[in-house]
C-alpha cells in the first residue's frame, strides 16, 4: 500500500491526531496519490483510506489505483470540488460502478486533465465505457485526455462512437493519448473517431496506439487523414502493434 500527500504551507498539530483529515485540517493539501492495487488489502482498509479524505474538498490533483470491485472511488470523486487533475487506474470495475463514476465526474467543471487506465481482464463492457466517455464529454474545458483501454475485447464500435462524440464536444483538448485493443472492425466506429479527431481545434500532442487486429488499412488511412488537418500539432505518435 502506498500513500503520497503533498501540501502547501501548513503546520501539523502538536497534539495526537485522530486521522488524516484531522492532521491536515489546517493545511492546504493539494495532491493525494493512493496506490491500493495490492489484492491483499481488505475492502475495509480501502474504505477507511477513502473516508479519511471525504472532508478534503480542496484537492487539486487526485490519483488512485484500485484492484477489485469497490464503489468507494465514486464517493471519493464526488467529494472533490476543486479537482483539476484526475488519474484513475482501475481493475474489476463493473458497469454499474462505472456509470456512477461517470455521474460523479460530470459535475467537475474545473477538471482540465483526466487519465484513466483499465487493467487487463477487467469485467467492464462497452456499455460502461460509453457511459464513462459520455460523462467526460460534459467537461468542455478539458485540455488533456489520456485513456488506456488495452484490455482485450472491451472496446467496440459503440465505444469509438462515444469517443468521437466526446472529441467533438471537447474540441479544446490539446493533448490526447488513446490506447485500445479491439477485435471489432466496424467502419462506423472508426469513422466517428476520425470525425472527432478532425473536430479538435487546439490539438498539439496526439498519441494513438491501436492494436493491428483492430484496424484495417482503409480505416488507418481515415484516421491519419483526419489528424492531418490539425494545424497546431507539434507531436504525433501513431502505433499499430501486432
Amino acid at each position: 500500500i502506498f500513500f503520497f500527500f503533498q501540501a502547501e504551507d501548513g503546520i501539523r498539530d502538536f497534539c495526537l491526531s485522530r486521522g488524516l483529515g484531522d492532521v491536515y485540517k489546517r493545511q492546504k493539501l493539494t495532491e493525494v496519490v493512493l496506490d491500493l492495487r495490492n489484492n491483499r488489502i481488505s475492502p475495509t482498509a480501502v474504505k477507511q483510506a477513502f473516508n479519511s479524505f471525504e472532508s478534503l474538498k480542496n484537492l487539486v490533483r487526485f490519483s488512485v489505483g484500485l484492484r477489485g470491485v469497490n464503489a468507494n472511488i465514486v464517493t471519493a470523486v464526488s467529494a472533490l470540488e476543486s479537482v483539476t487533475e484526475l488519474s484513475l487506474d482501475l481493475g474489476g470495475i463493473p458497469d454499474e460502478h462505472m456509470i456512477s463514476l461517470s455521474e460523479a465526474i460530470q459535475g467537475k467543471k474545473r477538471l482540465s486533465s483526466i487519465n484513466i487506465s483499465l487493467r487487463p481482464y477487467t469485467n467492464i463492457t462497452d456499455f460502461g465505457l460509453s457511459a464513462l466517455l459520455n460523462g467526460i464529454s460534459t467537461i468542455l474545458a478539458l485540455s488533456e485526455l489520456d485513456l488506456n483501454f488495452m484490455s482485450p475485447g472491451i472496446v467496440s464500435s459503440k465505444t469509438l462512437e462515444s469517443l468521437g462524440g466526446l472529441l467533438k464536444k471537447c474540441s479544446s483538448i490539446a493533448t490526447l493519448n488513446f490506447q485500445f485493443q479491439s477485435t471489432n472492425h466496424s467502419n462506423s466506429g472508426f469513422f466517428a473517431l476520425s470525425e472527432g479527431l478532425r473536430a479538435l481545434k487546439q490539438a498539439k500532442h496526439i498519441s494513438l496506439t491501436i492494436s493491428k487486429d483492430s484496424i484495417s488499412d482503409e480505416t488507418a488511412a481515415l484516421i491519419v487523414n483526419a489528424i492531418s488537418h490539425q494545424r497546431q500539432l507539434s507531436k504525433l505518435v501513431l502505433c499499430f502493434p501486432m
